[in-house]
């Protein structure tokens, strides 16, 4: 008797977990006031500007890095590389 290939991760209901709320939870989202989902949706949202900004903001003075910490333009790019690299990352 040929054993079953077992299914790919998440393809059986052993790998999920159903999250439940009974009415009246305080910690139910959908019970949260419109003021307090507003600043929740302001904060993410200045949270994903700044962080936009933050990335690019070196950009400006790339020849006054290389001139201070005395390395190559390439040298002085890396960190910005490695911030665009980590926002890739952060994607998955």
């Amino acid at each position: 008797m040929e054993k079953a290939a077992k299914p790919p991760h998440g393809e059986t209901r052993e790998d999920y977990k159903l999250v439940s709320f009974v009415d009246g939870d305080p910690e139910n989202p959908k019970n949260y006031s419109k003021a307090f989902k507003w600043y929740i949706t302001m904060v993410v949202s200045i949270t994903c500007f700044v962080v936009a900004f933050c990335s690019s903001v070196i950009t400006a003075d790339v020849p006054g890095v290389s001139e201070t910490f005395n390395v190559s333009h390439e040298a002085a790019l890396v960190p910005i590389s490695v911030f665009v690299v980590g926002f890739g990352v952060g994607e998955f």
